[in-house]
Protein backbone atom coordinates (compact mmCIF):
# COMPACT_ATOMS: atom_id res chain seq x y z
CA UNK A 1 0.00 0.00 0.00
CA UNK A 2 1.59 3.43 -0.84
CA UNK A 3 1.71 6.11 2.16
CA UNK A 4 0.90 10.04 1.62
CA UNK A 5 4.34 10.34 0.35
CA UNK A 6 5.04 7.64 -2.15
CA UNK A 7 1.50 9.24 -3.56
CA UNK A 8 3.06 12.45 -3.80
CA UNK A 9 6.41 11.23 -5.39
CA UNK A 10 4.49 9.59 -7.98
CA UNK A 11 2.30 12.56 -8.69
CA UNK A 12 5.67 14.58 -8.67
CA UNK A 13 6.84 12.60 -11.60
CA UNK A 14 3.40 12.40 -13.37
CA UNK A 15 3.13 16.49 -13.86
CA UNK A 16 6.56 16.94 -14.04
CA UNK A 17 8.02 14.25 -16.40
CA UNK A 18 11.24 12.13 -16.35
CA UNK A 19 12.71 14.89 -17.97
CA UNK A 20 12.40 17.27 -14.52
CA UNK A 21 14.82 14.88 -13.01
CA UNK A 22 17.20 14.31 -15.54
CA UNK A 23 18.02 18.15 -15.88
CA UNK A 24 18.68 17.86 -12.23
CA UNK A 25 21.77 15.20 -12.89
CA UNK A 26 24.79 16.06 -11.81
CA UNK A 27 27.27 13.92 -14.28
CA UNK A 28 30.01 14.41 -12.06
CA UNK A 29 28.15 12.91 -8.77
CA UNK A 30 27.34 10.28 -11.54
CA UNK A 31 30.27 9.11 -12.20
CA UNK A 32 31.95 9.15 -8.66
CA UNK A 33 29.07 7.29 -7.39
CA UNK A 34 29.57 4.72 -10.06
CA UNK A 35 33.19 4.41 -8.97
CA UNK A 36 32.16 3.74 -5.25
CA UNK A 37 29.08 0.82 -6.05
CA UNK A 38 32.43 -0.31 -8.37
CA UNK A 39 34.27 -1.26 -4.81
CA UNK A 40 31.22 -3.58 -3.36
CA UNK A 41 30.53 -5.64 -6.78
CA UNK A 42 32.28 -8.64 -8.64
CA UNK A 43 31.50 -9.69 -12.18
CA UNK A 44 28.68 -12.40 -10.76
CA UNK A 45 27.25 -10.20 -8.12
CA UNK A 46 23.24 -9.90 -8.60
CA UNK A 47 23.02 -6.32 -7.72
CA UNK A 48 19.50 -3.93 -7.07
CA UNK A 49 19.47 -0.27 -7.91
CA UNK A 50 16.64 0.65 -5.16
CA UNK A 51 14.40 3.57 -6.23
CA UNK A 52 16.43 3.44 -9.77
CA UNK A 53 14.71 6.55 -11.30
CA UNK A 54 14.75 6.09 -15.28
CA UNK A 55 18.01 4.37 -14.39
CA UNK A 56 20.86 6.74 -14.32
CA UNK A 57 23.03 4.30 -12.12
CA UNK A 58 21.38 1.03 -13.68
CA UNK A 59 22.09 1.59 -17.41
CA UNK A 60 25.57 2.49 -17.06
CA UNK A 61 26.15 -1.13 -14.98
CA UNK A 62 23.83 -2.87 -17.26
CA UNK A 63 26.22 -1.85 -20.18
CA UNK A 64 29.08 -2.61 -18.10
CA UNK A 65 28.19 -6.20 -17.89
CA UNK A 66 26.76 -6.53 -14.52
CA UNK A 67 23.48 -8.54 -13.67
CA UNK A 68 21.34 -5.57 -12.23
CA UNK A 69 18.09 -4.66 -11.64
CA UNK A 70 16.26 -1.43 -10.72
CA UNK A 71 13.04 -0.65 -8.90
CA UNK A 72 10.85 2.17 -8.80
CA UNK A 73 7.56 3.39 -7.41
CA UNK A 74 7.09 5.54 -10.52
CA UNK A 75 5.72 4.33 -13.69
CA UNK A 76 6.73 7.21 -15.42
CA UNK A 77 10.35 6.99 -14.77
CA UNK A 78 10.50 3.76 -15.22
CA UNK A 79 8.94 4.10 -19.03
CA UNK A 80 11.96 6.45 -19.56
CA UNK A 81 14.18 4.22 -18.32
CA UNK A 82 12.87 1.77 -20.78
CA UNK A 83 12.82 4.29 -23.63
CA UNK A 84 16.59 5.13 -22.94
CA UNK A 85 17.09 1.25 -23.32
CA UNK A 86 15.61 0.96 -26.49
CA UNK A 87 17.21 4.05 -27.86
CA UNK A 88 20.93 2.28 -27.24
CA UNK A 89 19.12 -1.24 -28.86
CA UNK A 90 18.80 -3.23 -25.48
CA UNK A 91 15.51 -5.00 -26.03
CA UNK A 92 15.74 -7.09 -22.20
CA UNK A 93 14.75 -4.27 -19.72
CA UNK A 94 16.22 -4.55 -16.12
CA UNK A 95 13.34 -2.56 -14.48
CA UNK A 96 10.56 -3.38 -12.56
CA UNK A 97 7.81 -0.69 -11.00
CA UNK A 98 7.79 -1.22 -7.45
CA UNK A 99 7.62 0.21 -3.46
CA UNK A 100 11.10 -0.30 -1.31
CA UNK A 101 8.48 -1.20 1.83
CA UNK A 102 7.31 -4.47 -0.19
CA UNK A 103 9.97 -5.42 -2.57
CA UNK A 104 9.05 -8.56 -4.83
CA UNK A 105 11.80 -10.27 -5.10
CA UNK A 106 12.42 -13.13 -2.86
CA UNK A 107 14.40 -14.13 0.14
CA UNK A 108 17.89 -13.79 -0.85
CA UNK A 109 18.16 -12.85 -4.16
CA UNK A 110 21.15 -9.79 -4.38
CA UNK A 111 24.50 -9.79 -3.22
CA UNK A 112 24.29 -6.44 -3.20
CA UNK A 113 21.77 -3.21 -3.30
CA UNK A 114 22.40 0.03 -3.31
CA UNK A 115 20.13 3.12 -2.45
CA UNK A 116 21.04 6.76 -3.78
CA UNK A 117 20.92 10.76 -3.59
CA UNK A 118 17.84 11.04 -1.58
CA UNK A 119 15.69 8.01 -1.97
CA UNK A 120 16.04 6.86 1.83
CA UNK A 121 15.18 10.26 2.68
CA UNK A 122 11.41 10.05 1.47
CA UNK A 123 10.96 7.80 4.47
CA UNK A 124 9.07 10.25 6.88
CA UNK A 125 8.54 7.75 10.14
CA UNK A 126 10.58 5.27 11.71
CA UNK A 127 8.43 2.64 11.07
CA UNK A 128 8.93 3.37 7.48
CA UNK A 129 12.52 3.25 7.25
CA UNK A 130 13.01 -0.12 9.58
CA UNK A 131 10.34 -1.66 7.01
CA UNK A 132 12.69 -0.37 4.14
CA UNK A 133 15.48 -2.22 5.63
CA UNK A 134 14.05 -5.56 6.82
CA UNK A 135 13.36 -5.97 2.90
CA UNK A 136 16.73 -4.88 2.50
CA UNK A 137 17.59 -7.28 4.87
CA UNK A 138 15.61 -10.31 3.75
CA UNK A 139 16.73 -10.06 -0.23
CA UNK A 140 19.89 -9.58 0.66
CA UNK A 141 22.37 -12.83 0.53
CA UNK A 142 24.10 -14.33 3.47
CA UNK A 143 26.94 -11.39 3.81
CA UNK A 144 25.08 -9.20 1.31
CA UNK A 145 25.76 -5.57 1.28
CA UNK A 146 23.86 -2.40 1.25
CA UNK A 147 25.27 1.00 0.31
CA UNK A 148 22.60 3.79 1.36
CA UNK A 149 24.09 7.21 -0.06
CA UNK A 150 22.31 10.29 1.12
CA UNK A 151 22.83 14.36 2.30
CA UNK A 152 25.09 14.96 5.11
CA UNK A 153 23.05 17.28 7.99
CA UNK A 154 25.01 18.28 10.71
CA UNK A 155 22.28 18.38 13.79
CA UNK A 156 18.69 16.52 14.05
CA UNK A 157 16.51 18.66 12.11
CA UNK A 158 12.19 18.37 11.59
CA UNK A 159 11.44 16.98 8.66
CA UNK A 160 11.45 19.59 5.67
CA UNK A 161 8.35 20.20 3.72
CA UNK A 162 8.93 21.05 0.13
CA UNK A 163 6.85 22.85 -2.89
CA UNK A 164 7.44 21.71 -6.34
CA UNK A 165 4.72 23.18 -8.33
CA UNK A 166 1.47 21.73 -7.26
CA UNK A 167 2.96 19.35 -5.46
CA UNK A 168 4.04 18.65 -2.08
CA UNK A 169 6.54 16.78 -0.64
CA UNK A 170 8.39 16.20 2.31
CA UNK A 171 12.27 14.88 2.99
CA UNK A 172 13.92 13.92 6.45
CA UNK A 173 16.90 15.45 6.86
CA UNK A 174 19.05 12.36 8.62
CA UNK A 175 22.01 13.11 10.40
CA UNK A 176 24.69 10.49 11.77
CA UNK A 177 23.26 10.06 15.12
CA UNK A 178 19.60 9.59 13.95
CA UNK A 179 20.85 6.54 11.51
CA UNK A 180 23.35 5.04 14.43
CA UNK A 181 20.15 4.92 16.24
CA UNK A 182 17.92 3.45 13.55
CA UNK A 183 20.58 0.50 12.57
CA UNK A 184 20.86 -0.20 15.92
CA UNK A 185 16.76 -1.80 15.56
CA UNK A 186 18.16 -4.01 12.54
CA UNK A 187 19.60 -7.53 12.00
CA UNK A 188 22.45 -6.52 10.03
CA UNK A 189 25.83 -7.79 11.46
CA UNK A 190 28.34 -4.72 10.43
CA UNK A 191 27.60 -1.24 10.25
CA UNK A 192 29.90 1.54 9.02
CA UNK A 193 28.71 4.82 8.51
CA UNK A 194 31.24 7.44 6.98
CA UNK A 195 31.40 11.20 5.81
CA UNK A 196 32.62 11.30 1.95
CA UNK A 197 32.76 14.09 -0.35
CA UNK A 198 30.72 13.51 -3.71
CA UNK A 199 31.06 15.88 -6.21
CA UNK A 200 32.56 18.13 -3.78
CA UNK A 201 29.48 17.45 -1.20
CA UNK A 202 29.85 15.86 1.85
CA UNK A 203 27.67 13.04 1.89
CA UNK A 204 27.28 10.39 4.36
CA UNK A 205 27.81 6.88 3.29
CA UNK A 206 26.52 4.18 4.81
CA UNK A 207 27.40 0.42 4.25
CA UNK A 208 25.59 -2.58 6.09
CA UNK A 209 25.97 -6.19 5.66
CA UNK A 210 24.05 -9.14 6.42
Amino acid sequence: MKSLNDIDTCLLYELNGADWLIDKADAIATKELIILINDFIYPNSNILDLCCGYGRLTIPLLESGFKVTGVDISTVLVDKGNEILASKGINESPFVVGNMKNLIFSDHSFDFIFCVWASFNFLLTKEDQLEVLGEIYRTLNLEGRVLIELPFHKDQQPVVKYNDGDVKYEYFPFCVNQLEELFESTLFSKKNISIQSVADRDRIIVVLTK
